[in-house]
């Protein structure tokens, strides 16, 4: 297969494009998505249903024109840091009833914490929260933030019961892993949109230095880098 490719997303400012910061963290990030021992089978399997609980719920609501992305470089601009997103799922984010609204955000984390068997990390629980208050603020800001509070964990509280609902239900269960491996294959399949698609084969992936070492590999993320370095030569000496 082709590499996983990072894409830098929309979120990071003009002044951070070409820093240092960003571009070693590009680097990190490119060797260990491409790592089988960093983001193998079963990260990638978590991914997918996380991502499929976006996509199932925003489809509830109505919205067919999503976009799938695959690892990115980002930027929280509250918190100030440069952050890695394995992958997204992007919608025009409209009026809607606040319990359903909601879903589309939390039923991320609570699909891939109950078919997955694994929670989330408190990070991307944290993110798809903020996400959903940013939205529920927008459109039901009224009667002071103590009320906004209350209306707002109240609604999470309803969505969270209905998800779980759906989640005992045979037939939802299917539907939502076989859209988590529609994402999968769409996106970081063998010819998902997030590989690189001039990029040299590499297999089924390149073990980072950690990985190399453990599998008495050594040197293979060195020699990846360096095929890399001379790819992009000989494309210069092309053109």
């Amino acid at each position: 297969m082709r590499p996983i490719e990072v894409k830098l997303g929309r979120s990071i400012p003009a002044e951070l494009l070409g820093s240092n910061e960003l571009f070693a963290k590009c680097q990190r990030k490119n060797v260990y998505y491409n790592c089988p021992g960093c983001f193998g089978p079963k990260k990638i399997e978590l991914l997918s249903l996380h991502e499929s609980g976006h996509i199932l719920y925003t489809h509830a609501l109505g919205i067919a024109d999503i976009t799938l992305s695959g690892p990115s470089i980002e930027y929280d601009q509250d918190e100030k840091r440069i952050f890695a997103a394995d992958g997204s799922v992007a919608w025009v984010k409209g009026p809607a009833y606040p319990t359903p609204g909601i879903k589309s955000f939390i039923g991320a984390f609570l699909l891939r914490e109950t078919l997955g068997k694994l929670k989330n990390d408190p990070n991307t629980i944290a993110g798809d929260l903020k996400s959903a208050r940013k939205w529920f603020e927008k459109y039901y800001d009224w009667g002071g933030p103590v009320v906004v509070d209350i209306n707002f964990e109240l609604n999470v509280k309803w969505a969270t019961r209905e998800i779980r609902k759906d989640l005992r239900s045979r037939p939802f269960r299917k539907l939502a892993w076989g859209t988590a491996h529609e994402f999968q294959e769409k996106v970081v399949g063998s010819n998902g949109s997030a590989r690189s698609k001039d990029a040299e084969d590499i297999g089924d992936g390149i073990l980072c230095g950690k990985h190399s070492v453990e599998a008495g590999e050594y040197g293979s993320e060195t020699e990846w880098q360096f095929a890399q370095i001379r790819r992009k030569m000989r494309a210069s000496r092309a053109a």
